[in-house]
This record gives C-alpha cells, structure tokens and sequence, in this order.
C-alpha cells in the first residue's frame, strides 16, 4: 500500500479531477440548439413533413401502411396530420418504406430547377 492520497477512499487531492457535477461555468463551448445537429429538423419542415405523410397515408392501402400507421389513416385527412403527427413522425423515422414513399411525394411537390449553367444551347 501507498501513502498517494488518490489510491484510497476520501476527498481527491487539490487538482485532481472530479467526477462529481459542478455548479460553476464551464468553459467548454456549450452544445448547438437542436436545429444544427444532423438528423433534427426544424419544426417547420417537420410539420410539413408530417403533413405530407398523412396525405400519403390516405394514398395507400391498409396493407401498404406501416402497422402502427393503420388507425391514423381511417381519421379524416384533416385530423390524420394533425392528431396523428406523432405516429407518423416516428413511422418517418423507422419505416424505409413509408420514408421512401414520402419522400418521392416531396420530390414531386418542388418544381426542379436547373442551374442556368447547364441549360446551354
């Protein structure tokens, strides 16, 4: 056995480093609002994310809807966006199907637009 104070129990010697949470301001750079991390939309496009799958929802049968999805799609198409956005929010998430075919109908939605560049004659 040693006589370190940092090999035994009790308080950690001055300029050790703690595990224990501080109170005091870190001077590590704080982490960015969700918008900047990948894979967060804002709440914008989510919204008409979600607007979208619930008019795509409409357009699919039953057996083409993803499992958790089958309620939501007997509601009106009003109420499907909005009292469904959740469920279809995360159907976004982890069914590639229902993102693929959300995503072809979001594709569909924005008129293409060539850069001038390529439109030579």
């Amino acid at each position: 056995m040693t006589d370190d104070p940092g090999d035994g129990p009790g308080p950690p010697s001055p300029g050790a480093p703690s595990n224990a949470p501080s109170d005091a301001p870190s001077d590590a750079p704080s982490v960015p609002a969700s918008p900047a991390l990948p894979g967060v939309l804002p709440d914008d496009v989510r919204r008409q994310l979600v607007e979208l799958a619930a008019a795509v929802l409409g357009e699919i049968t039953e057996a083409e809807a993803p499992v958790p999805l089958r309620r939501v799609r007997g509601f009106a198409p009003a109420r499907r966006a909005r009292a469904g956005a959740a469920p279809l929010a995360v159907a976004l998430e982890r069914e590639p199907a229902f993102r693929q075919r959300v995503a072809a109908a979001w594709r569909a939605s924005i008129p293409f637009t060539a850069p001038s560049h390529s439109l030579r004659t």
